[in-house]
């Protein structure tokens, strides 16, 4: 049985945990990344190839390579306002 005080204290590290922001990094291989970012593998092969692209570069865990998907995001939208400024010069 547990007495109010125990009950008090669950509840109150059960509201400091809800307040605390949850860190998610999202990660996925060459196959992911390309389904995320809508291409076929081939076409992420060469951008991850091609130097002038700045991709990011993958991490590595346990011998796989996986990409960030906060730091694809990060390229895709300097590549969009890179387009952006392009089309207003």
């Amino acid at each position: 049985m547990t007495n109010s005080l125990e009950v008090s204290l669950n509840s109150a590290k059960d509201a400091e945990a809800e307040q605390r922001p949850r860190v998610v990094q999202r990660y996925g291989n060459k196959t992911d990344t390309s389904i995320y970012v809508g291409c076929s593998p081939m076409t992420i092969h060469r951008v991850i190839t091609d130097p002038d692209e700045k991709f990011p570069t993958p991490s590595e865990v346990k011998g796989l390579k996986l990409f960030s998907f906060d730091e694809v995001d990060s390229w895709l939208r300097s590549k969009k306002r890179k387009a952006t400024n392009t089309k207003n010069d």
